[in-house]
């Protein structure tokens, strides 16, 4: 079910959504399912990469889509990144 509803949501987004924001949207989702939508992680970069926790917290609530340069810094601590 979480599949379907995930394929429904992705479906419906893309109706006002361009590739490249649905694109940057999957990449943001990815990052933070890497480190497991932890608190503690959002401190280590705000502290690292000097994005602001609200900032942080607002893309990872899917209130906003991150810039490209975002993705790329948290893509970059990700490398970094162990479980």
């Amino acid at each position: 079910m979480p599949n379907q509803l995930n394929s429904n949501l992705k479906y419906e987004l893309s109706k006002y959504l361009t590739n490249a924001e649905l694109n940057r949207l999957e990449r943001t989702e990815n990052f933070f399912k890497k480190i497991n939508y932890k608190k503690e992680e959002l401190i280590l970069i705000n502290r690292n990469k000097n994005i602001p926790i609200k900032y942080l917290e607002l893309i990872m609530q899917g209130t906003i889509i991150p810039e490209e340069r975002i993705i790329k810094m948290l893509e970059d601590y990700a490398k970094n990144y162990e479980v």
